[in-house]
């Protein structure tokens, strides 16, 4: 897109420059990629910088998009992943930080994927790709809880999350608990 849609790509495929007001044109970025068609898409999980201004400001914008009626969560700690396509199209994102309650955990804080491209596994590979991360750290566990979302459930429990019942639960009154136990090698 021109600089009036907001978005312009730069020589690095898949980091877009973000322009000043482009929250106020969220709405139309994406609409646009809803016109778009998407069978036989490519797509990339990246690990992405939080400590590059524009990175923050695509994250947000990704939640803002993905899940509108959530607070956005910072992206200020652990790792962060953005869902590219093959012409460089942010289309989902996911988060993991150390849990706050055991050293050896780590918690999946935040994903989504815009409405265009879900029902194409996109949210099983971020699971995926966090899983990766928490092993290479040296963690045994990855948790996460869900909140009548049938959908992260499902995809949740097809990586291999089992529901548990923490001691002191941190969700809603509603919320799933899930954990993973990550294996590794003897």
């Amino acid at each position: 897109m021109s600089s009036a849609g907001t978005v312009r790509y730069t020589g690095n495929p898949g980091l877009p420059c973000l322009y000043h007001g482009i929250f106020k044109h969220a709405t139309f970025i994406f609409i646009v990629t809803n016109l778009c068609h998407h069978n036989g898409m490519k797509y990339h999980v990246a690990l992405v910088d939080i400590n590059q201004p524009k990175v923050v400001q695509l994250l947000a914008l990704l939640q803002k998009t993905c899940l509108p009626a959530d607070k956005i969560y910072p992206a200020t700690k652990g790792y962060w992943y953005v869902i590219y396509t093959q012409s460089g199209e942010a289309v989902g994102f996911g988060g993991i930080v150390p849990s706050s309650r055991w050293s050896d955990t780590m918690y999946l804080c935040r994903a989504g994927v815009t409405r265009a491209h879900q029902g194409r596994g996109l949210q099983k590979r971020l699971l995926r790709a966090r899983i990766r991360k928490a092993k290479a750290l040296g963690m045994n566990w990855v948790i996460t809880d869900t909140n009548e979302n049938p959908a992260s459930a499902n995809s949740l429990i097809s990586v291999g999350f089992k529901m548990f019942e923490p001691s002191e639960p941190w969700g809603f009154k509603t919320a799933l608990y899930w954990k993973y136990r990550i294996h590794h090698a003897v």
